[in-house]
């Protein structure tokens, strides 16, 4: 697995839709809550783009309340999970989502 890492939602936008033209990213984790422009934000405008409307989110959140886990699919999530990230419930969605080859 190859990580870019992005400290605001800003420059996760930034990265994601530069990328796309070059190396397009196969799962994006979104924080939601980021400085300068948050993850649900973000993930608008992420969606937004038809080149990468369809790359899996997930989402984390130390926020565990039904009100974000909505707000955050109705932005476009494929996944919510809350923070501390447990690799249990991680795993399972990587593995998922990036389908890898076994053998």
């Amino acid at each position: 697995i190859e990580v870019t890492v992005a400290v605001t939602g800003r420059e996760a936008v930034k990265k994601v839709v530069e990328a796309h033209e070059t190396n397009p990213f196969d799962l994006i984790l979104m924080d939601l809550n980021m400085p300068i422009m948050g993850g649900i934000e973000a993930i608008q405008i992420i969606r937004q783009d038809p080149v990468c409307k369809n790359i899996p989110i997930i989402a984390l959140s130390g926020d565990a309340f039904k009100e974000q886990q909505e707000k955050a699919f109705k932005a476009g999530v494929n996944e919510y999970l809350t923070k501390p990230l447990d690799d249990t419930k991680l795993m399972p969605l990587l593995v998922k989502f990036l389908k890898p080859e076994v053998g």
